[in-house]
C-alpha cells in the first residue's frame, strides 16, 4: 500500500464495490502484502463471496467455484481486467527511437510477473524494429525508492560507459529512484541520460525533472475490477471476458535527445 500506484488500485476497487454493491451489505476486506507473497488460504476458507486479486500468480485453494476477479495479471486467464501495456511500451520505444536514442537501459522488477514481461517484450521488439542496431540491456532491481536510488548510483557509470543514452524501468517508483541515484551520481538527466517510467503516479509529474512515462489508469483498475467482480458474484456461470484498459505515453522533461556525451 506504500507504491502510490497500488493505493489507486485500491482507492478505485472501494468506490467499485460500493457503488456496485450498494445496498446489498457487503463489506470490502482489504489484506497487504508488501513485497511479500499474501497469504490468501484464510480468504479461500472464509465466508467471503468473492475476491479481488491485485498480485500478479496468486490464487486462493480450497474453494474452486470462489468468484474470482486478477486485475493487471495477463497470465492468469479467466475473469481479469487488464492494461494495455504493450501499447505503451511500444509508443516509449518510438519515442526514444525518435530522438536518435540506440542504446537503451532496460531496469525490470525482479518479480517474473507477466505485466512486466509483456512491457519488456513490446518495448525490445519494437525498438529493435525501429533502430538498427538497437541494444536494449537488461537490469533488474526491487520496486523501491531506495532500491532503485542506490542501484542506479552503482550502475550509473557502467551504463554510460557502455554506450548506454537511456534508461527505461518497468515502474514509475523505480524511475524515480533512478533519478535520484543519477542525480547523486553527478549524472545530468536528460542531458547525459534520458529516464522514462510505466504508471504515471501523481510524483511523476512533480520529480525533477518532470518524469516521461507510460500513462497506466490505476484508479480504474481497480473500479472495473471491483465492478466486475460483482457481476460474477451475481452470475457464477458468465463465460470470462478480459476487459483491457489502454495506456499512452505521457512525454515530459526527463527524455531528450541522445547525447554524444558517452564516456
Amino acid at each position: 500500500m506504500t507504491n502510490p500506484f497500488t493505493a489507486q488500485v485500491a482507492a478505485g476497487a472501494a468506490t467499485g464495490i460500493a457503488e456496485a454493491t450498494d445496498g446489498t451489505g457487503h463489506l470490502l476486506l482489504l489484506l497487504a502484502a508488501g513485497l511479500d507473497e499474501p497469504d490468501v488460504e484464510p480468504v479461500g476458507a472464509a465466508t467471503v463471496d468473492g475476491v479481488l486479486i491485485n498480485y500478479p500468480g496468486t490464487l486462493p485453494a480450497g474453494r474452486p467455484d470462489l468468484p474470482v476477479v486478477h486485475l493487471d495479471d495477463p497470465a492468469a486467464g479467466g475473469h481479469q481486467v487488464s492494461l494495455d501495456v504493450a501499447v505503451g511500451a511500444r509508443e516509449l520505444a518510438r519515442h526514444l527511437a525518435d530522438l536518435g536514442h540506440r542504446h537503451v537501459v532496460h531496469l525490470d522488477s525482479n518479480r517474473p510477473w507477466s505485466t512486466f514481461a509483456e512491457r519488456r517484450a513490446a518495448f525490445a521488439d519494437e525498438f529493435a524494429r525501429l533502430v538498427p542496431g538497437a541494444v536494449v540491456t537488461d537490469d533488474r532491481c526491487d520496486i523501491d525508492l531506495a532500491a532503485a536510488r542506490d542501484h542506479a548510483a552503482q550502475r550509473a557509470e557502467g551504463w554510460r560507459r557502455s554506450g548506454a543514452t537511456a534508461v527505461v524501468a518497468a515502474t514509475d517508483v523505480q524511475a524515480l529512484g533512478v533519478l535520484a541515484g543519477l542525480h547523486g551520481a553527478g549524472v545530468a538527466v536528460p542531458g547525459q541520460l534520458s529516464v522514462a517510467g510505466f504508471d504515471d503516479i501523481p510524483f511523476a509529474e512533480v520529480s525533477a525533472p518532470p518524469l516521461t512515462t507510460v500513462a497506466l489508469p490505476a484508479r480504474e483498475l481497480g473500479h472495473r475490477g471491483a465492478v466486475l467482480l460483482a457481476q460474477v458474484i451475481e452470475d457464477p456461470a458468465a463465460p470470462p471476458g478480459p476487459v483491457v484498459l489502454p495506456a499512452h505515453l505521457v512525454v515530459r522533461g526527463s527524455t531528450g535527445p541522445a547525447t554524444d556525451l558517452i564516456r
